[in-house]
């Protein structure tokens, strides 16, 4: 099962919404603000295949940094649970088995 203690160094951030009072133009304006504002290395963008996109930032590689940086994503909509390094996410190419949809990666940057 997942536990923290199965995970490594963190790596990424990732930022997801999948409140309902926010449209997915609000989600990927989230997005696009913390790449563009804060200079977040936004590295991809994975759409579930539902309601949400999940962001993926690299990690500064220092905690309290990264910390500020998701808390500011959560006043701004993200889900706080995402913090965790244990919480899922979602990943491209996957098929969710809740409605067989694949989750497709809209934005890649490889460098």
């Amino acid at each position: 099962m997942r536990c923290r203690d199965t995970t490594g160094l963190r790596k990424f951030l990732v930022v997801e919404s999948d409140k309902e009072e926010l449209s997915m133009d609000d989600k990927a304006s989230v997005l696009r603000y913390l790449r563009d504002e804060l200079d977040a290395k936004m590295k991809m963008v994975v759409y579930s295949g539902s309601e949400s996109l999940h962001g993926w930032y690299k990690s500064s590689g220092n905690n309290l940094i990264d910390w500020e940086f998701m808390r500011l994503a959560c006043k701004l909509g993200a889900d706080k649970r995402m913090w965790l390094p244990e919480q899922l996410a979602r990943s491209p190419n996957a098929i969710r088995s809740n409605n067989n949809k694949k989750q497709v990666c809209l934005y890649f940057d490889p460098l």
